[in-house]
Formats: C-alpha cells, sequence, structure tokens
C-alpha cells in the first residue's frame, strides 16, 4: 500500500481547445490574427503534409499534455489527414482520449 497523505491526487485534466500544429509557435511573436497567420501560422502547419514530421510533432504534444496532467483534449490538426494519423496512432498508443478531426477550411496551408 503507498501512503498519499501529503499528496494531491486528481483525476486527468480536459483542455476543450488545443491545437497541435501550433506546438512549434508556442511563445513566437505575436501579431494581428490575419498577419499572423498568415505569416507564421500557415507555413507552420504546411509541414504537417509530411508525415514523418506529423509523427514527430503528435509525439512531443502529447508528451506534453501527459507530463502536464492532461489526458483527455479536443485537439484541432490541420488540412492534411497524416496530421490526424499521427495523432490518433500515438493517443492510442500512450490510451489519451481524444476528439479530433480534419481542420476543413480554405487556408493556404496545404
Amino acid at each position: 500500500m503507498t501512503d498519499y497523505r501529503d499528496k494531491l491526487v486528481v483525476p486527468g485534466f480536459v483542455d476543450c481547445h488545443i491545437h497541435y500544429p501550433q506546438t512549434e509557435m508556442i511563445g513566437a511573436y505575436g501579431d494581428q490574427l490575419l498577419g499572423w497567420l498568415q505569416r507564421y501560422t500557415f507555413p507552420v502547419e504546411g509541414r504537417f503534409s509530411d508525415a514523418e514530421h506529423a509523427e514527430n510533432i503528435s509525439a512531443f504534444f502529447l508528451q506534453q499534455l501527459l507530463s502536464n496532467g492532461t489526458t483527455t483534449a479536443l485537439v484541432f490538426a490541420t488540412v492534411h489527414p497524416q496530421s490526424v494519423d499521427a495523432l490518433f496512432s500515438q493517443a492510442a498508443a500512450l490510451n489519451m482520449r481524444l476528439i479530433a478531426g480534419k481542420v476543413n477550411d480554405g487556408s493556404p496551408c496545404a
């Protein structure tokens, strides 16, 4: 038996809105929304057309969630199907619960 008297035991946290393709941009320079999307976000998200890149970032992203106690999340991916496939395969291996899917917008990041 383990003594948890001096510990805080809580269920896993839930993140209801997070963008996994923007993991590499955390703390990046800000701008007005449309300019920021065009100059920074869409070029970064465009790299998710590469399945290996999507696998690497999804693995890092999910480890970051878990290391902060998040076990369930509603996750935005990109327009690239491989970004979603990578996310779900990594999440399944870690026994995480996700609501996610391919983003359907007309952004020029494809």
